[in-house]
Order: structure tokens, then sequence, then C-alpha cells
């Protein structure tokens, strides 16, 4: 895959520089797929495209939750866990606060 430049048509309202000044240009221009700068996006995120893996250094839930399986239609199999895994929690060993299909 080569890089090439692409314009994407966008919003004037949403663009600002980086004194938070209004840019009076109506594209959000990407090279190479690499956008640079602080992005904030008020509104929904849609991916299309393969699954992907995210790292953060901290997650934090205003909620008091976090879902696991989200879009599951059916039960956990035999055998299966839903949870989280901290690895190598003493140098050797992984930790798990899971349940299974029966709630234990």
């Amino acid at each position: 895959m080569t890089e090439q430049e692409v314009t994407v048509p966008y919003a004037t309202a949403a663009l600002n520089d980086s004194d938070g000044n209004a840019i009076n240009d109506t594209y959000l221009k990407l090279t190479g797929g690499i956008l640079t700068g602080d992005l904030t996006i008020n509104g929904n995120i849609y991916q299309n495209g393969s699954s992907y893996i995210t790292h953060a250094e901290h997650l934090y839930s205003k909620d008091d939750l976090i879902l696991t399986r989200d879009g599951a239609t059916t039960g956990l199999s035999s055998g299966t866990y839903t949870g989280i895994e901290a690895l190598l929690y003493d140098g050797t060993n992984n930790g798990y606060l899971v349940f299974d299909n029966t709630g234990t």
C-alpha cells in the first residue's frame, strides 16, 4: 500500500487549530493514514472492518460497570469464562476475576 494524501469532506464547525481558532476549511486532510495532533470527537465512532485491540494505561467507568461479551446472543459454553485477566500478577502466574456459565 502506498501513501497518498486523502481529502475527506468534513463539517467546518468542528475543526479548530492548535490555538482553538476555527479553521475555515471544509476538508480534513489525512496523509498516509496518519492524523497528527489532538482529536476530539463529539459523537459516535463507527468502525468498519476487522476487530482491533486497544491498549490503555487506565480504564475508568462512571457507570460502575464494565461490560464483557457485548452483543452476545447465547450463554457461555461449558468450560469457558468471562471476566478480567491479570497477567503475571506474581511474576509467574496469571490471575482471573471471572465466572462461568453457572455463575461460579
